[in-house]
């Protein structure tokens, strides 16, 4: 168990390192950026107290990496949720990897770019919602 923890500590730091890399180059988010990194940075706290706490033997010399760990805000979550909505980068980036063409993805993504109070929405919406099997009689 010790070992696992070490290497989700050493993960974190890689994926860390990752995401400010990626951020360096491609200038994505700098919001998502920072927040993920926090979060990793955050769960490596939590390891290195559960790591602490449960090796007697290592308390004493390693006692000052012991860290107060702090309860996230909801309003962090909000901010990444606004932020996703409000940067079309990061979903354009999330689009590249993903074949969505004549799939319901592409219908879904569709929606986004309608205005809600036309015939089109509607219609799109419809067809979604039904996948097809109960077509509404008007």
């Amino acid at each position: 168990m010790l070992s696992a923890d070490m290497a989700d500590i050493l993960s974190n730091l890689y994926l860390c390192y990752s995401i400010k890399w990626y951020q360096e180059n491609y200038q994505v988010s700098d919001k998502l950026s920072h927040y993920c990194i926090e979060r990793l940075l955050h769960e490596n706290n939590i390891i290195i107290n559960r790591v602490l706490a449960n090796n007697n033997l290592l308390n004493i010399p390693l006692l000052h990496l012991r860290k107060n760990v702090k309860s996230e805000l909801y309003q962090n979550k909000r901010d990444m949720i606004d932020e996703l909505l409000n940067n079309n980068k990061i979903m354009n980036v999330f689009k590249e990897d993903i074949y969505i063409k004549d799939t319901i993805l592409e219908r879904l993504d569709n929606l986004n770019y309608l205005d809600k109070n036309t015939k089109e929405y509607q219609d799109l919406y419809q067809k979604i919602i039904q996948v097809g099997e109960y077509p509404i009689q008007k």
